[in-house]
């Protein structure tokens, strides 16, 4: 009986140390590395730094796998920042983009987000902008004067387009009958103009702007 039982604790510290030894060989498979760098002409054993960067870029593979987890698709992102002259808001809309590939997470991260100051008011005052729902008695008007400064984007770099304005925003339209009303002076002189929803709804905040 005695003899059984150490035939068999024999036997498992074999398989533990045959396990321990196979893992060790995958884990640390390279004894020994050395270089030679044009500084010192001689060897130089960097074993260390090797199996440190080694198990560095585990963790970055590993923590590349859970972010790709994470992440998700989407087709149009809003992004809202506090800068010193008040609340900028950008859109990004994967079907303005000439590739139509869709946006993910990490694109917005890498995405240029410009800190430029905007002064595309200069010269303007804007007296009404707002969206008139002329056939629909449950709609009420819209007032669209704080979102035209909120996302002014003088250098075009988002789609801040007026169809994604009102997506975003929630905004309950008549989109076959909704009439664009906008009275503004620029440069002295007073423009007034009434555009049908759907001639204007892709066109870009700055163009509402640039109006002469």
């Amino acid at each position: 009986m005695d003899q059984c039982i150490l035939f068999f604790f024999l036997s498992i510290k074999t398989k533990i140390s045959i396990w321990y030894s196979i893992m060790i060989s995958r884990i640390i498979d390279t004894k020994d590395i050395k270089i030679i760098n044009d500084s010192t002409q001689k060897p130089q054993n960097i074993f260390w730094r090797f199996h440190l960067i080694r198990i560095i870029n585990y963790f970055i593979r590993m923590l590349k796998i859970c972010r790709n987890k994470l992440d998700m698709e989407c087709h149009k992102v809003q992004i809202i920042r506090d800068m010193p002259t008040g609340e900028k808001i950008q859109i990004i809309d994967s079907q303005m983009d000439p590739n139509k590939k869709p946006i993910y997470i990490k694109d917005i991260l890498k995405h240029h987000l410009d800190c430029y100051v905007d002064n595309l008011l200069t010269g303007i005052i804007l007296l009404q902008f707002k969206i008139n729902n002329t056939n629909d008695k449950l709609l009420d008007d819209i007032c669209l004067k704080n979102y035209m400064i909120k996302y002014k984007d003088r250098k075009k770099y988002y789609h801040n387009t007026l169809e994604n304005i009102i997506l975003f925003n929630n905004m309950e339209i008549d989109t076959d009958n909704a009439i664009i009303i906008i009275n503004l002076f620029k440069n002295g002189k007073k423009i007034c103009y009434n555009i049908p929803y759907n001639e204007c709804k892709n066109k870009h905040i700055n163009y509402f702007y640039e109006l002469e």
